[in-house]
Formats: structure tokens, sequence, C-alpha cells
């Protein structure tokens, strides 16, 4: 049987799956794809072979086929291509309707994710100014399981250990302290147990990432039904989540146990597209993300513990009708060196006595120049409304990286909650960064300010 008669059949075996088609081309190699036709709505490339495609369209980018080179949607497959209209590369990527979760690229990109990377997308709205668009990403585990906010994050003050093994059909829980488990929201009355252990039989440590959760949102026990006294809680219905480790699937005294907020959607928010109305013509979303994120509370521009893969994703029209169109282009996330050296205390490396990183050389075509990031005097959020003012002394600024620092947790401009949102400008002479009254997470938060500036 010929080597395409081959990935033929198994195809059909497996329904036209485009991931069996890849694990089928990783075993019989990289035969041209003549006349497979689609799959999932993806083209496959036909002339050349998806290897050579493939590195071609990337370039630095960890995004295969980010800039459409491939002439097909392959890795986009929920956009339909459209090399009409792109901002930059072959052709684009068009999505018609209103938003959709599933508009994310196809393969897992791999990330160390103590690391910086960047991620950049434009944006153009077809048919006028449409509705609003969010730049995202989705954080997955080592078995490829996506990590959702419930994931990791907790309430602090519940973290405590059981003091009685905890079985299924059990309807009382008997734990160390009761301390803060009274919550008036149903959805903060949800239970974490602090242990997991992933297919590869890592144990992950507390306060870090766990799929061994509760998913309700009504109550799983009244507040009147926590006796303070004997340190217990009397469930509304009998205790459900097994432990897979024990062969009755019950949970030890000793384990760590806390409540948990069961709210958060799939992708975190790490650009400067956040809830942006989309223009009839093209602007660029970029952002910043990297490092682990250590607290129990969910943040938009660190990665998730736990996190061994991505994919970049995009909410557009949101809050749009069926009629509305988007484009995407030029999709790009690769690693930053200079946020890596910078991005952590323990990375900082010498500079000149500018506090200049390492100078990069940019060509475009016949015309040259160089940039280099610098880091400003780090400045101070007082209480309540607070204006930060530092001069910047160049004429030219390519990019800017500012974080406020708090408690040993980073936030960038565009987190969504309001206790820890920023904005920043920059004038001919300065760089403005504010923070209003409400912004109370972020008081005597550290600020620190790098700008990407062309220099001779």
């Amino acid at each position: 049987m010929s080597r395409l008669n081959e990935i033929k059949r198994l195809a059909v075996a497996i329904g036209n799956d485009i991931k069996g088609l890849q694990e089928v081309m990783t075993r019989l190699g990289t035969a041209a794809f003549k006349d497979v036709g689609t799959a999932d709505g993806q083209v496959m490339p036909s002339d050349e072979t998806y290897s050579s495609l493939a590195v071609q369209s990337r370039g630095m980018n960890l995004v295969t086929n980010g800039t459409g080179l491939m002439n097909n949607n392959y890795n986009f497959a929920s956009f339909e291509f459209y090399p009409q209209d792109t901002y930059v590369g072959g052709g684009s990527f068009l999505h018609t309707g209103r938003h959709s979760w599933t508009t994310t690229t196809d393969e897992f990109i791999p990330v160390i994710a103590d690391k910086y990377y960047k991620v950049e997308m434009s944006l153009k709205a077809i048919n006028g100014d449409g509705p609003r668009a969010y730049i995202g990403i989705v954080a997955y585990d080592i078995d490829k399981l996506r990590i959702a906010p419930y994931h990791y994050t907790y309430h602090a003050e519940t973290v405590t250990t059981l003091v009685a093994p905890l079985k299924p059909q059990d309807t009382v829980i008997h734990l160390e302290s009761v301390n803060g488990w009274r919550n008036s929201e149903a959805a903060r009355r949800n239970i974490k147990i602090h242990r997991y252990v992933n297919s590869k039989g890592y144990a992950w440590p507390a306060a870090t990432y766990t799929r061994n959760i509760t998913r309700s949102y009504t109550p799983l026990y009244d507040n009147d039904n926590i006796d303070d006294d004997d340190n217990t809680i009397l469930l509304n219905t009998p205790w459900d989540l097994y432990n897979p480790e024990t062969n009755d699937g019950s949970w030890p005294a000793g384990t760590v146990i806390s409540t948990y907020t069961l709210a958060g959607g799939r992708y975190f928010y790490p650009s400067n597209i956040v809830g942006t109305p989309i223009p009839n013509k093209w602007i660029k979303g970029y952002g910043i993300v990297g490092s682990i994120n250590k607290s129990p509370l969910a943040t938009s521009n660190q990665f998730p513990p736990g996190t061994a893969y991505i994919k970049i994703g995009a909410l557009l029209n949101y809050g749009g009708n069926k009629t509305d169109q988007t484009l995407i282009s030029g999709v790009y996330f690769s690693e930053i060196t200079a946020e890596n050296i910078v991005g952590d205390d323990k990375k900082i490396v010498t500079t000149d006595l500018s506090g200049r990183l390492p100078v990069t050389s940019i060509t475009a075509g016949n015309a040259s120049y160089n940039r280099a990031w610098r880091k400003l005097e780090d400045k101070t959020f007082s209480s309540g409304s607070s204006t930060i003012t530092a001069a910047h002394g160049v004429t030219n600024i390519a990019e800017l990286s500012v974080k406020a620092v708090t408690d040993a947790v980073t936030y960038y401009q565009n987190d969504v909650r309001p206790a820890y949102q920023f904005t920043v400008e920059s004038d001919d002479s300065n760089i403005i960064i504010k923070k209003g009254a409400d912004a109370v997470g972020l008081d005597g938060a550290t600020v620190t300010i790098y700008i990407d500036e062309e220099v001779s």
C-alpha cells in the first residue's frame, strides 16, 4: 500500500480529525497531502509539504501560520482565511458573528512559564466600527487539559487541613479550623482539595494547581451548619469528590483543603485589547505575559500554576450580532529577551550608566536603526487617587512596559479588576501613570517603568 493511500485510510478511520492527521504525518513522513481535502474546516497544504510551509510561516514566531503565509487557515480552523485584506503576510483570518470561546489557534505552544513572552495581533472590523474585542491566552497543563482560574485560585484565609478522613457519601467535614468558611455567596462556598497528581505522576503542592474541586452553583453547605466549637461543617448533600489515589476514594487526615470561588472564563487577557471597540482600520494589540502566578488570586499577565502549553485566542464581535465581521492578522507569540532580564529582580544584569539593556539592531528594507530597553527610576503609588510622572527624556518611544508590584504580586495596566487597574500615557516629555481611588490593591505598590526606545 502506498504511503498516500495509507494516510487516506488512517484519515477515514479517525474521522478526518486534524490531530489524527498530524499524528499520521509524524509516523509516515511529510508526503504531500494532495487530494486529502479538509478536516474540521482546516485546509491542509497540497503542493508543498506541511513541514516546509510551517517553518517558513513562523520565522521567530511560535505561532504557525500567524502571518497567513501558508495561504490557508491552517492552525486557525475556527476562522476563514481572508487574503483580500491583511495587515501583514499572505492573508488574515475572518470571524463572522457573535463572539465564540473557541476562536483560538489550534496548535499547543509549549512555554517555560517563568519566562516572559510578547503576544501581538492586529485587528480590523470589516463592516464599520465593530463591537468590542479581547485578545486572550488559554493555558493548558502537561496533559493538555485547560486551566481555568478556579483550578489555582483559592481563599487564603480558609486554608486548613482535614483532621479526619473525608470519604464519599460523608455528610460532615472535620477540619483543623473553620475560620473564614462562612460566606454570603454560594459560588464562594465551593471546596478545593490542595493535592493533584497529573498523568506523569507529579503531585502538585498545596496552594498551586489542582483539579480536585467541587463545581456547584448551589451552596454545598449553609453558614448556620458550621460548628465553631467542633470545627465541623454539615454538608447539604453527601460528599462526592473521589480521591483517585485511594481504593475507597477517601481523602486522608492531614489533606490540605480550602474554599474557592467558582468563577472565571477560558482566557486571561495580557494585552491592551480588553473590551476594546475595533474600528474599520487596522489596529495593533499587544501585551506581555510571564512568570508564574503565586498568589491566591487570578492575574491577567502571569501564567497560571501548572501551565505547560498555551493557545492564542480572541473574543471577537463581543456583544455584537451575527452579521459582524472582524479580521485578525499578524498573530505573534515569542519570548522577550529584555523582559526575561528585567522581569524579576533576581535576573537583573549589569547595564551601562543610563540603565539601558543591550542594544538591538532593527533593519527594514534599506533603513536600519537601534532599539534598547531602558529602566526608569522606580516610583510608588500613594493611597487613594495617585498620579506618577516620570520624565523619559527621549523623542521616540517604540514601546512601554509598566508594572506595579505589591506583596510580591505583579500587576499590569490591562488588569480587569477595579482594585488593580491603572492607566499609562506618554507625551513628549513624560510617562504618566494613574490609578483611581478604587484601586485599593495598588496602594503603596512599587511601579517599575521600562521604555523601548530608538537609540543612536
